[in-house]
């Protein structure tokens, strides 16, 4: 939510009344993409590939958000939390992994 109301002040514009909503839009879209890459390495090895971008996202998640001006309080508050961010988004990996596998 807070980069959509920084892109759209830098740009002039008012973030849109349905913030939430619209961050969540744009979530559901960029996570159904970069999750769908699970494919580019075969039917064999989509476990692994999935694996790999979830923990790449879940590690981004954590990592990101202060040096972008973004804050780092949602995924970064405590050891733990850093801990359970990383481990949802490698847990997604290995579902859209699984689920590639099944439905290839």
């Amino acid at each position: 939510m807070r980069s959509i109301a920084r892109l759209s002040r830098a740009v002039g514009q008012q973030p849109p009344d349905k913030l939430h909503e619209a961050a969540l839009m744009g979530d559901i879209f960029s996570n159904a993409g970069y999750y769908s890459l699970v494919g580019v390495a075969g039917r064999e090895r989509a476990l692994y590939v999935g694996a790999g971008l979830g923990l790449a996202a879940g590690l981004g998640a954590v990592t990101l958000p202060g040096p972008l001006g973004l804050g780092s309080a949602p995924s970064g508050r405590t050891t733990t939390t850093q801990a359970l961010t990383v481990a949802l988004y490698t847990t997604g990996g290995l579902v859209a992994g699984s689920l590639y596998q099944v439905f290839d």
